[in-house]
Protein backbone atom coordinates (compact mmCIF):
# COMPACT_ATOMS: atom_id res chain seq x y z
CA UNK A 1 0.00 0.00 0.00
CA UNK A 2 1.14 3.20 -1.07
CA UNK A 3 1.66 6.44 1.31
CA UNK A 4 -0.91 7.90 -0.52
CA UNK A 5 -3.20 4.82 0.09
CA UNK A 6 -2.59 4.91 4.24
CA UNK A 7 -3.23 8.38 4.27
CA UNK A 8 -6.92 8.20 2.69
CA UNK A 9 -7.74 5.04 4.22
CA UNK A 10 -6.73 7.10 7.23
CA UNK A 11 -8.49 9.52 6.82
CA UNK A 12 -11.86 7.62 5.63
CA UNK A 13 -11.31 5.26 8.87
CA UNK A 14 -10.97 8.56 10.80
CA UNK A 15 -14.20 10.06 9.42
CA UNK A 16 -16.44 6.34 10.12
CA UNK A 17 -15.05 6.69 13.53
CA UNK A 18 -16.41 10.33 13.80
CA UNK A 19 -19.61 10.00 12.48
CA UNK A 20 -20.14 6.81 15.19
CA UNK A 21 -19.34 9.00 17.97
CA UNK A 22 -21.28 11.87 17.00
CA UNK A 23 -24.12 8.87 16.39
CA UNK A 24 -24.03 7.41 19.79
CA UNK A 25 -23.74 11.03 21.76
CA UNK A 26 -27.32 11.88 20.00
CA UNK A 27 -28.61 8.24 20.64
CA UNK A 28 -27.73 8.97 24.27
CA UNK A 29 -29.00 12.51 24.19
CA UNK A 30 -32.45 11.27 23.10
CA UNK A 31 -32.45 8.63 25.37
CA UNK A 32 -31.76 11.78 28.27
CA UNK A 33 -34.99 13.72 26.85
CA UNK A 34 -36.84 10.79 26.95
CA UNK A 35 -36.13 9.62 30.41
CA UNK A 36 -36.84 13.33 31.65
CA UNK A 37 -40.07 13.44 29.57
CA UNK A 38 -40.92 10.64 31.57
CA UNK A 39 -39.44 11.46 35.02
CA UNK A 40 -41.71 14.92 34.93
CA UNK A 41 -44.77 13.00 34.06
CA UNK A 42 -44.36 11.05 36.80
CA UNK A 43 -43.88 13.99 39.06
CA UNK A 44 -46.96 15.91 37.60
CA UNK A 45 -49.25 12.68 38.00
CA UNK A 46 -48.23 12.62 42.01
CA UNK A 47 -48.49 16.42 42.29
CA UNK A 48 -52.23 15.85 40.55
CA UNK A 49 -52.74 13.22 42.53
CA UNK A 50 -51.47 14.82 46.03
CA UNK A 51 -53.64 17.96 45.47
CA UNK A 52 -56.64 15.69 44.75
CA UNK A 53 -56.18 13.46 48.04
CA UNK A 54 -53.94 15.39 50.37
CA UNK A 55 -51.39 13.74 52.50
CA UNK A 56 -54.07 10.35 52.10
CA UNK A 57 -52.41 10.02 48.78
CA UNK A 58 -48.83 9.21 50.21
CA UNK A 59 -50.24 5.64 51.35
CA UNK A 60 -51.34 5.58 47.62
CA UNK A 61 -47.56 6.21 46.46
CA UNK A 62 -45.91 3.86 48.69
CA UNK A 63 -47.63 0.99 47.40
CA UNK A 64 -45.63 1.37 43.82
CA UNK A 65 -47.07 0.28 40.47
CA UNK A 66 -45.89 1.20 37.46
CA UNK A 67 -47.54 4.35 37.87
CA UNK A 68 -44.91 5.70 40.53
CA UNK A 69 -42.23 3.13 39.91
CA UNK A 70 -39.72 2.44 36.74
CA UNK A 71 -36.64 0.44 37.11
CA UNK A 72 -34.41 2.22 39.37
CA UNK A 73 -36.60 5.70 38.96
CA UNK A 74 -39.32 6.02 41.92
CA UNK A 75 -41.50 9.13 42.93
CA UNK A 76 -40.48 10.31 46.48
CA UNK A 77 -41.96 12.97 48.79
CA UNK A 78 -40.48 14.85 51.69
CA UNK A 79 -41.17 17.56 54.01
CA UNK A 80 -39.29 20.65 54.47
CA UNK A 81 -37.12 18.71 57.70
CA UNK A 82 -36.24 16.00 55.20
CA UNK A 83 -38.61 13.66 56.24
CA UNK A 84 -39.70 10.77 53.35
CA UNK A 85 -43.07 10.33 53.84
CA UNK A 86 -43.07 8.46 50.14
CA UNK A 87 -40.58 6.38 48.18
CA UNK A 88 -42.05 3.20 46.66
CA UNK A 89 -38.62 2.69 45.18
CA UNK A 90 -37.00 2.76 48.70
CA UNK A 91 -39.35 1.93 51.08
CA UNK A 92 -36.98 1.22 54.02
CA UNK A 93 -36.52 4.94 53.88
CA UNK A 94 -39.95 6.23 54.39
CA UNK A 95 -40.58 7.82 57.92
CA UNK A 96 -36.93 8.91 58.22
CA UNK A 97 -34.92 12.04 57.92
CA UNK A 98 -32.89 11.94 54.42
CA UNK A 99 -30.75 14.30 55.93
CA UNK A 100 -29.76 11.26 57.97
CA UNK A 101 -28.86 9.72 55.13
CA UNK A 102 -25.03 9.18 54.29
CA UNK A 103 -24.08 11.45 51.18
CA UNK A 104 -28.27 12.29 50.80
CA UNK A 105 -28.26 16.02 52.79
CA UNK A 106 -26.79 18.04 50.17
CA UNK A 107 -28.90 16.86 47.30
CA UNK A 108 -32.17 16.88 49.49
CA UNK A 109 -31.17 20.38 50.54
CA UNK A 110 -30.14 21.82 46.77
CA UNK A 111 -33.74 20.41 45.79
CA UNK A 112 -35.48 21.92 48.72
CA UNK A 113 -33.78 24.85 47.84
CA UNK A 114 -34.83 24.83 44.45
CA UNK A 115 -38.39 24.00 44.66
CA UNK A 116 -38.67 27.55 47.88
CA UNK A 117 -36.94 29.47 45.01
CA UNK A 118 -38.41 28.57 41.59
CA UNK A 119 -41.47 25.94 42.65
CA UNK A 120 -39.75 23.12 40.37
CA UNK A 121 -36.71 22.39 38.13
CA UNK A 122 -33.95 19.95 37.52
CA UNK A 123 -31.22 19.11 39.82
CA UNK A 124 -28.27 17.27 39.64
CA UNK A 125 -26.65 15.15 42.57
CA UNK A 126 -26.10 11.63 43.76
CA UNK A 127 -28.10 9.26 45.88
CA UNK A 128 -28.33 5.66 46.70
CA UNK A 129 -29.49 3.64 43.34
CA UNK A 130 -32.00 1.66 44.56
CA UNK A 131 -30.71 -2.18 45.19
CA UNK A 132 -27.24 -0.99 44.96
CA UNK A 133 -24.91 0.17 48.17
CA UNK A 134 -23.15 3.16 46.11
CA UNK A 135 -23.86 6.61 45.72
CA UNK A 136 -24.58 7.49 42.12
CA UNK A 137 -24.86 10.50 40.09
CA UNK A 138 -28.41 11.38 38.96
CA UNK A 139 -30.82 13.92 37.59
CA UNK A 140 -34.28 14.76 39.79
CA UNK A 141 -37.24 16.80 38.69
CA UNK A 142 -38.66 18.10 41.95
CA UNK A 143 -41.93 19.82 42.00
CA UNK A 144 -43.24 22.28 45.45
CA UNK A 145 -46.82 20.74 46.58
CA UNK A 146 -48.82 23.06 49.55
CA UNK A 147 -51.15 20.98 50.83
CA UNK A 148 -53.22 22.06 54.48
CA UNK A 149 -50.36 25.23 54.81
CA UNK A 150 -47.58 22.35 54.63
CA UNK A 151 -45.46 21.91 52.11
CA UNK A 152 -44.12 19.38 50.32
CA UNK A 153 -41.56 18.36 47.70
CA UNK A 154 -42.37 15.70 45.24
CA UNK A 155 -39.83 14.22 42.78
CA UNK A 156 -38.29 11.79 40.67
CA UNK A 157 -34.93 10.98 39.34
CA UNK A 158 -33.05 8.89 37.04
CA UNK A 159 -29.68 7.43 37.60
CA UNK A 160 -26.53 8.32 35.13
CA UNK A 161 -24.66 5.61 35.03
Amino acid sequence: MTGKMRSVCSVLLLTALSCLMSFSLVLAAQANQDQEKDVEAMVNAAVKLIQEKGVAAFDELNKGGDAWVKGATGIFVSDGAGIELANPAQPEIVGKNVKDIPGAAETFEGQWKLVQEKGQGWYDGSWQKPGTDKQTSCRSFVKGVEVGGQQYLVGAAYYLD
